[in-house]
């Protein structure tokens, strides 16, 4: 059970399933709180074999009493996605918030294990998009679409998107993309290596992508990777170990005045065994 309260008096109590595992809470505004839980779900899939599979779900519930509304995924196909992730929490417009999740472009040949499985789906017709959603309704009106191969997003402080990253396993091909002023997609950075980078939000002044990674060095850094498309530079990197976490302030989005973590290296650990453990899933 989840309770808030004020000065001892219980303002508002939501009991949780017992099915159903807090993973964790948000405040989009003084009035809502969002609630992350999950909840394990078995159907059938691949040559009749029975799939068990950990869904999330995202409840926004009000102080006013009335019942949690359950975000975005209530859609006849999206309710077969296994999970959607909360982008911003403060958006432009009130009662708002982004979220990413799995959408299906080409409705009327749609199949469960193409849902279930959409990573296998590069021509399924199923692509990552980001929606704005409405935290009462908990209905999403779709704001962008990437395609089957988007891994992330970056948001800007308003909370939209303006930057995304690219999977293409069969290539080993990995990209970054960065909206432009005239609303196109650019390609800012590519590598067909099969190194990736972890993107982790915007400098403080919008201009750049925050990234970690190696990007061909020897080590784990953090990169600004220019929206523009221009070389990228190193942002902070430490002589001896990775940089591995970015920490954003979650309302602006920046990393900014956030904290970018070191973790140290282990010599013991070879470097194509690091390389693989780190790999693209």
């Amino acid at each position: 059970m989840i309770a808030w309260e004020i000065a001892g008096k219980t303002l508002a109590a939501i009991g949780i399933d017992e099915s159903n595992k807090l993973r964790g809470i948000n405040w989009a505004d003084d009035e809502t709180l969002l609630i992350h839980a999950s909840v394990d779900n078995t159907l059938p899939c691949e040559t009749g074999r029975a799939c068990t599979r950990e869904w999330m779900r995202t409840l926004s519930v009000r102080l006013d009493g009335s019942k949690p509304t359950l975000l975005l995924m209530n859609d006849p196909y999206r309710r077969w996605v296994t999970g959607a992730t909360l982008r911003s929490v403060r958006t432009p417009t009130p009662g708002k918030v982004l979220m990413s999740a799995w959408d299906y472009l080409r409705r009327s040949t749609a199949n469960r294990s193409a849902r279930m499985f959409p990573s296998r789906a590069g021509s399924s017709g199923w692509v990552q998009a980001v929606f704005e959603v409405d935290t009462k309704s908990g209905k999403g009106k779709r704001v962008t679409t990437g395609t089957p191969y988007t891994t992330d997003w970056v948001m800007d402080a308003s909370g939209l998107p303006v930057a995304r990253s690219e999977w293409h396993p069969a290539q080993d091909s990995y990209s970054i993309l960065a909206l432009q002023p005239d609303g196109r997609w650019k390609e800012v950075l590519r590598n067909d290596n099969g190194e990736t980078l972890d993107i982790a939000g915007l400098t403080i002044d919008g201009k750049s992508i925050v990234a970690l990674g190696a990007n061909g060095s020897d080590r784990s850094k953090a990169w600004a990777i220019p929206r523009d498309g221009s070389a990228p530079q190193v942002l902070h990197e430490d002589p001896t170990g990775d940089i591995d976490t970015a920490i954003n302030n979650p309302y602006t989005r920046r990393r900014g005045r956030g904290r970018i973590g070191r973790r140290r290296r282990d010599p013991l650990v070879r470097p194509e065994v690091r390389k693989a453990s780190s790999g693209h899933s």
